[in-house]
């Protein structure tokens, strides 16, 4: 979605929540997302290769913190979620794609 919101401002100069610009936005996006779909079999990868690391990280999550499994597991979601809203929101800051 960040991708094709600023395409659209980068394209056009307006946002996607101007009038008459949804159409286009969704199109983009479309597009996007059907591109997407062949890099699953990538990400599927990735993320197989990547498990070893993340329970490594859980292991060190609880025992710095004490806490259980699902515990740890919360509290790396709630900073993966964290990092991510700041690395997209930051992007689109910078890019210029925020009206």
């Amino acid at each position: 979605m960040t991708m094709a919101w600023l395409t659209l401002v980068k394209t056009t100069g307006a946002t996607p929540l101007m009038p008459g610009m949804w159409p286009k936005f969704l199109a983009i996006y479309g597009g996007l997302w059907l591109g997407a779909g062949f890099m699953r079999p990538i990400r599927l990868s990735l993320a197989l290769g990547a498990a070893p690391y993340f329970d490594r990280a859980l292991g060190e999550i609880m025992s710095w913190t004490k806490v259980n499994k699902i515990g740890a597991f919360a509290i790396m979601l709630v900073g993966i979620a964290a990092a991510s809203f700041a690395l997209l929101g930051g992007v689109l800051l910078l890019l210029g794609g925020l009206p």
